[in-house]
């Protein structure tokens, strides 16, 4: 009987076949989104979960907008890192409250890659914004910003988005839970302003018994670190009336601006020492059409 013996070539591919098999069955489990249609690159789907990073940010900016309300506008809708979401809420006819909700990472991992790169091909979409002139009059600008895996992506548009995919965008965003609360900052850097040039905006009196003087803040050009009721009074009413307000104080008119580290678009950081506010009696502020008082901060 004769005995044939494997060739060279043969105990070559087949122990090439063995390391190919021990490969995959070794290989790391990772999440990697797909390739979208259209070929744009698409990092791995690896997110900071640091509480402080923003992983998906839209965002509408007004170009030449005055500074007061330019810095009080706050984006549309933030996810950070830790699955914290903070959105805003249109409340007719002319008011907007601020929501949060906690997604966990299921919720998240499904967002991103599921919705974002399938679904909407976030990777696939251009910068309109590159391929148009800046504006020359007052308009809106939106914007999306996703960062994955250390690479952070920005699209934008001076006009409208040819499928809507802003819109569609931000709804999601703004759903990712049914159970959403109302969100009141701990903190936040006040900013006074003399208002300029006549206006019809309402107008709110500063009470003389708050613990700090608008009238002071202004003098000094500087922002001030506020918490407590005053901080809840004035975020309150700047939410119900979008800014739309002029602030009395010793008979002179101030515009407001707060800030508040993480969540406003240009707020300077938290200070490392968290300055005490002195004690104020009850706080409430009486405009010309209505009376606003405030609303114990959220712990």
């Amino acid at each position: 009987m004769i005995q044939r013996r494997p060739s060279a070539v043969m105990i070559v591919l087949g122990a090439l076949l063995v390391s190919v098999i021990s490969a995959c069955n070794n290989a790391p489990s990772t999440t990697q989104a797909t390739q979208p249609v259209g070929g744009g690159a698409v990092p791995g789907l690896v997110w900071n979960k640091d509480p402080k990073a923003i992983i998906v940010r839209l965002d509408r900016t007004l170009s030449g907008e005055a500074q007061p309300a330019a810095l009080n506008r706050l984006p549309l809708c933030t996810v950070y890192g830790d699955g914290h979401v903070v959105w805003l809420n249109s409340v007719p006819p002319a008011s907007e409250e601020v929501l949060e909700a906690r997604i966990d990472d299921g919720t998240m991992k499904s967002f991103l890659d599921d919705f974002l790169i399938r679904g909407q091909k976030f990777y696939s979409l251009p910068d309109y914004a590159a391929a148009q002139l800046p504006p020359d009059s007052s308009v809106s600008i939106e914007s999306i910003t996703v960062s994955l895996s250390n690479e952070v992506r920005t699209i934008r548009t001076y006009g409208t988005w040819p499928n809507g995919e802003f819109g569609t965008i931000l709804d999601k965003c703004s759903h990712l839970t049914t159970q959403p609360v109302t969100y009141l900052p701990l903190g936040a850097w006040l900013s006074v302003q003399p208002t300029s040039g006549a206006t019809n905006d309402p107008r709110i009196v500063w009470q003389t018994n708050a613990p700090i003087k608008l009238a002071d803040v202004a003098a000094s050009g500087q922002p001030i670190w506020i918490s407590g009721p005053v901080l809840n009074l004035l975020w309150t009413t700047q939410r119900r009336t979008l800014g739309a307000l002029q602030w009395m104080d010793n008979n002179k008119s101030y515009r407001v601006i707060l800030q508040v580290p993480g969540i406003s678009r240009e707020s300077p950081p938290a200070p490392a020492v968290t300055p005490t506010m002195p004690a104020a009696a009850t706080m409430a502020a009486t405009t010309d059409l209505v009376t606003f008082t405030p609303v114990p901060a959220k712990k």
